[in-house]
């Protein structure tokens, strides 16, 4: 139950995030840090 009362509070403030500017980009900064990134992730 606490699962879903935690799964329900994250879908609720899901509405509230904004996207971050220039997140198509992020994959540069990761390979210059010289981490490995998905590319295909999906936006929220």
């Amino acid at each position: 139950m606490v699962m879903r009362g935690a799964a329900f509070g994250f879908l609720a403030t899901e509405k509230n995030f904004r996207r971050v500017m220039g997140y198509r980009d992020m994959w540069i900064l990761a390979a210059a840090l010289g981490r490995n990134v998905d590319h295909e992730s999906p936006a929220a």
